[in-house]
């Protein structure tokens, strides 16, 4: 798959987890192989996972800056970052593959 592909499936995926299309064992899955991601802190994955509500109820930049003691912005940047990373890595891409997958024949 190419890297625009990746790019595109993460989009879709973003868009339900927005939508909050995922079911629990979706989001346990997401979840194991987002903290699988080498190159991207603890700190910018729990914020990502904040900020989408993976976890729990999602919450504003706002409220996790808060959290964090930091601004919105740096809460901003490691959502960004964590998102970013999420189309490199072929393992986490077939985890994103499938749920979107799931995810479209429900729709």
């Amino acid at each position: 798959m190419s890297s625009d592909d990746n790019i595109t499936l993460v989009d879709k995926l973003i868009n339900f987890i927005e939508k909050d299309k995922l079911n629990k064992g979706q989001k346990k899955r997401l979840l194991k192989v987002i903290y699988s991601i080498e190159n991207a802190t603890k700190i910018q994955i729990d914020r990502f996972v904040l900020f989408y509500g993976l976890k729990q109820d999602r919450q504003k930049f706002t409220q996790i800056s808060k959290i964090y003691n930091c601004s919105s912005s740096a809460i901003r940047g490691s959502v960004i970052t964590v998102r970013n990373k999420l189309s490199r890595y072929e393992h986490v891409m077939k985890v994103v593959e499938k749920i979107v997958k799931q995810c479209e024949k429900i729709e």
